[in-house]
């Protein structure tokens, strides 16, 4: 009993260090840990160690023994039983190990699942789910096997590069050209923007109360495009009041009774 005891206390410590080596090894990747399939080998790893120390102590006891010689003789049954108790997350497993090679994002990625309605960043990975932070800061726990069948939209895979659009409608008495300028000014004077991708500034629709000018705003990750279409709306606002360019707004017309 008492070398069983110091078996396990060794195995025990053993297992602690091989621990943490793997946790530094992973942290001597540097950016590379971002990389999902690095992520998801990591806590393969890390499980196996936790499990095979658990194994080959049960083993010490003559009991756990003859109960696994017993499973073993009845391997088809095992396998049976096995496979109906643990099918769902056998499916996770293999689900983690195809998006770990294929990689349909990395860590931190911002991604939307289509079918879900879901938006948030990849956070990480295990053998059973992934976890996305949303924008809320909560954490969605997602197993892999709805991944690995789900729609994506990947912001961040190939190129981070963001595109997104800011709109103004102005009054028809207001100087078009001007408010043109105006917005193509603005977008190239943002820290924020490429510079190398200003587009023009397109008539988009001419609506019932004003004109709808639109310009394409690109910035180097969609984070960026967020706040870079807020601080332009802002400055618009101010520019167009000092230019004498009107902001087109609804009309609601009420009919005399």
């Amino acid at each position: 009993m008492q070398k069983n005891i110091i078996y396990i206390g060794i195995s025990f410590l053993i297992m602690i260090i091989l621990l943490q080596i793997i946790k530094l090894i992973y942290k001597k990747f540097g950016e590379n840990k971002k990389q999902i399939h690095l992520k998801f080998f990591k806590n393969f790893i890390q499980i196996f160690i936790v499990l095979a120390f658990l194994y080959t102590s049960a083993l010490r006891f003559d009991a756990f023994k003859t109960f696994a010689s017993t499973l073993l003789t009845s391997s088809s049954l095992l396998v049976v039983v096995l496979g109906f108790a643990f099918q769902t997350s056998l499916e996770d497993f293999i689900c983690g190990i195809l998006i770990s090679i294929f990689k349909p994002f990395n860590v931190d990625d911002r991604i939307f699942l289509v079918n879900q309605n879901i938006s948030g960043y990849i956070e990480d990975i295990t053998i059973r789910h992934t976890i996305i932070r949303t924008f809320t800061n909560s954490r969605l726990i997602i197993p892999n096997s709805i991944m690995n069948k789900e729609i994506i939209e990947n912001n961040h895979m190939i190129d981070s590069k963001s595109s997104g659009f800011l709109d103004v409608m102005i009054t028809y008495d207001s100087d078009i050209e001007k408010a043109k300028k105006i917005m193509k000014d603005l977008v190239r004077e943002h820290p924020l923007t490429i510079k190398d991708e200003i587009s023009e500034v397109y008539i988009r629709a001419l609506n019932e109360n004003g004109v709808s000018l639109r310009i394409t705003v690109t910035t180097e990750n969609i984070d960026d495009n967020f706040n870079v279409c807020s601080d332009l709306r802002g400055q618009l606002i101010q520019k167009f009041k000092e230019e004498k360019i009107e902001i087109a707004t609804n009309t609601i017309k009420v009919k005399d009774t």
